[in-house]
Formats: C-alpha cells, sequence, structure tokens
C-alpha cells in the first residue's frame, strides 16, 4: 500500500481577517488535505510608538478581539481552527509549521517596512515550507494597472479615468 502523504496548510491571518472572499482561504482549501489557521497578537503592535503614544489604543484593540473571535467562529464552520497567540509572528509560524508538519503557508502580501521585515524573518526560518502569498486588500491588482507605479496620477480624478471606475 502506498504511503500517503496528508498535506496540511497553514493560514497566517494579519489584516484580511474575512473567511468569504478570501485567496488564502480558498487555495489553502483546494490544495491541501487539512488547513490551519494562526492569529498573532504581535506585542510590538501595541507598544508606544517613538512619538509617545500605543501604536494600538484600546477602541481598536477591542475591535481585532472581536473580530478574531468571529473569524474564529466562521472559520470553525468550514472545519479550519484558528489558532491565536499572543507572541511575534516570526516565533509562532515556524513553531506551528512544525508542530503541525504543515508545508505550505499562506498569507496576504503585505508591502510596508515593518510587515516585509517580519515576513523576511519568517521565510529564512522556514526553507522547507511553500510560501504563497496574494493580494487581496486592493481594489485593483496592482498587475492589472496599465501603467508604472511612478506615473500613478496625484488627482484621484485622473486616476479613476485611467482605470474607467
Amino acid at each position: 500500500m502506498p504511503d500517503i502523504k496528508n498535506k496540511t496548510g497553514l493560514i497566517w491571518f494579519k489584516n484580511n481577517l474575512r473567511v468569504q472572499d478570501n485567496s488564502c482561504v480558498n487555495h489553502a482549501i483546494k490544495e491541501n488535505d487539512s488547513v490551519i489557521g494562526v492569529y498573532c497578537f504581535d506585542p510590538r503592535d501595541y507598544a508606544m510608538t517613538p512619538f509617545g503614544f500605543k501604536k494600538t489604543e484600546k477602541f481598536r484593540a477591542q475591535f481585532l478581539i472581536e473580530t478574531i473571535s468571529k473569524l474564529k467562529t466562521n472559520l470553525n464552520a468550514i472545519h479550519i481552527p484558528l489558532f491565536v497567540f499572543i507572541e511575534t509572528p516570526e516565533t509562532v509560524i515556524p513553531q506551528i509549521t512544525k508542530t503541525y508538519k504543515a508545508d505550505k503557508l499562506y498569507l496576504q502580501k503585505e508591502w510596508t517596512q515593518e510587515e516585509t521585515e517580519v515576513f523576511k524573518k519568517i521565510s529564512e526560518q522556514l526553507k522547507y515550507v511553500k510560501i504563497s502569498s496574494y493580494y487581496d486588500q486592493f481594489l485593483y491588482h496592482p498587475e492589472d494597472i496599465s501603467f508604472d507605479f511612478q506615473s500613478i496620477p496625484k488627482v484621484f480624478t485622473e486616476y479613476r479615468k485611467i482605470c474607467k471606475c
């Protein structure tokens, strides 16, 4: 009898906390036998900034807690467990992939400095895991825009006319 490998995918939830209309969820379900999700309340997101205010204040924190609770409910409905941690993603993600033998990681593609630095630290630790990232947060996918980033009009009306939105 052949040795059948059970493929496990891990979805790293960051900013896209929807289940419907989420490329990571859709691809993970299609490509794996089992799927798990993880969300990290990164302590750095709740620390003081150099400007003297908290990066995330209490109302946004409460909103995130409620949203993660709803995400967990929505994922449970499609048989995907969500593990929630108060820890940095670069500590949690590699450990979860090892514990659950996840061979594929799904995440929303980010472009800001802090997010790309965290992603770089994680990807350096996951040489054995295939990483798939998707843009889900744009009205237009960056590859669908017919001009390069440097020539984006500064006035929205001009942009709207070019994109026909």
